[in-house]
């Protein structure tokens, strides 16, 4: 099972951010999930799960709406937000941990546990279809995309960008965490 987990951040983590209902403010719709639900996962070289989830700027309000499947969650309202409020000018999409150890790196898998290379469908984690909003409602597939991994010995990313298809933009990512490359 995974932890659906959804962030705020300002600063880049320097001291604020709260994740799922931690976060203040975020008003609860749905009677089936939340931020911070456990989801079905797919398995490596197993059963695969695909869920869609879309977070939204509602045009009329600005309020910023969370939908899991066809659920619609919750949504944290515009008042809550200084530049959020107009709309955003970066997505971001990926994995990650959290490394609090202070004797090397943490074993902690990020998506599957299993790097690009070692295999992508039903091995390593991904997202498919990418799309976003447009500032006028319009769905649209990104264009400019950059590429981060931080510790590339031990998480990884391949990105496949538009593949067409059911598929559309596609990128996958993960790795073990802690390994004989990763200290």
């Amino acid at each position: 099972m995974l932890n659906a987990k959804f962030s705020i951040l300002s600063d880049g983590y320097t001291k604020t951010g709260c994740y799922n209902l931690d976060c203040p403010g975020f008003i609860q719709v749905s009677r089936k999930l939340a931020p911070g639900a456990v989801l079905p996962v797919s398995t490596s070289k197993g059963r695969q799960v695909y869920m869609k989830i879309l977070v939204y700027r509602d045009p009329k309000t600005a309020h910023w709406w969370l939908r899991i499947g066809d659920e619609w969650i919750g949504y944290w309202p515009r008042t809550i937000f200084t530049t959020l409020a107009s709309g955003a000018t970066r997505l971001e999409w990926g994995g990650e941990i959290i490394n609090e150890g202070r004797t090397g790196h943490t074993t902690t898998d990020m998506g599957s546990g299993h790097f690009p290379s070692e295999g992508l469908d039903g091995v390593s984690a991904s997202f498919n279809t990418l799309l976003y909003v447009d500032q006028n409602d319009k769905v649209m597939k990104p264009t400019s995309v950059s590429e981060l991994v931080s510790r590339p010995k031990c998480y990884n990313l391949k990105v496949l960008g538009d593949a067409g298809g059911n598929r559309g933009y596609t990128f996958f990512f993960g790795g073990p965490g802690r390994n004989a490359d990763c200290r």
